[in-house]
């Protein structure tokens, strides 16, 4: 069973969120990354995911999409759910997934978002590619931007598999994540234990956080082999 509900928490008369709420019943407990895609026709308006540990039996999970996210695609429902996947990040339990599992009721994208929305960074305006990814990820503290007078995000910049590393972990772990002491090495030959983000790559490094991060869809391209390939830091976001 699937349904959605918008929410406006501060009564502005928009809402900030889309949540679509999921009745799964599971066999086995364990930690799953859940992922749905939101679509206006053919057009792909913005995507949510998250961690959550689910015990046996039946119970309700909520996936939020972000109302600025549908207010930028500036396109009218029925939105369409799709591309549900529920993964267990233990090897061994059963992934579940279902495509348009739900239509929404015919939302005006004006009924999202804010409607005198200042951005937070100069080079990133608000109908700008990737603004509300770019906006997500400062909101939860996993960046701070690249300048501070004025803020900039520098989204045309390049990031470095040393700096992916350190976004991703705060990503799935939050904003005031440390990752353990690196101990005698780091895995690679090519970072030291002297590097400045060494904890951070060889947290990554393992097998486990590469599985969870891959889950997540947030480094399908990513790996750890070279700390200094490049990717843009707009991409870094989405």
């Amino acid at each position: 069973m699937y349904s959605e509900t918008p929410t406006d928490d501060d009564l502005n008369g928009l809402y900030e969120k889309l949540n679509f709420n999921i009745e799964v019943n599971l066999v086995e407990a364990g930690e799953y990354a859940v992922t749905a895609e939101l679509y206006a026709g053919d057009q792909l308006i913005t995507q949510s995911g998250d961690f959550f540990d689910l015990a046996s039996g039946a119970q309700t999970i909520t996936l939020p999409f972000d109302g600025d996210a549908i207010r930028q695609a500036g396109l009218h429902g029925p939105y369409t759910i799709t591309n549900l996947y529920l993964t267990p990040i233990e090897v061994g339990i059963t992934a579940q997934s279902g495509i348009d599992v739900l239509q929404t009721p015919a939302y005006k994208y004006t009924q999202f978002g804010y409607e005198n929305n200042t951005p937070t960074f100069a080079d990133v305006p608000f109908n700008g590619f990737g603004w509300a990814h770019i906006e997500a990820i400062y909101n939860a503290g996993i960046t701070g931007g690249c300048t501070t007078n004025p803020l900039n995000y520098c989204p045309n910049n390049t990031v470095t598999r040393a700096q992916m590393a350190i976004f991703l972990l705060r990503g799935i772990h939050g904003s005031s994540y440390t990752p353990p002491a690196v101990g005698d090495g780091t895995g690679f030959n090519d970072v030291p234990t002297t590097h400045s983000a060494a904890a951070w790559i060889k947290r990554h490094g393992s097998s486990s956080w590469r599985r969870k991060a891959s889950l997540a869809a947030a480094a399908a391209a990513i790996t750890v082999r070279t700390r200094r390939s490049p990717a843009p830091r707009w991409q870094s976001s989405c």
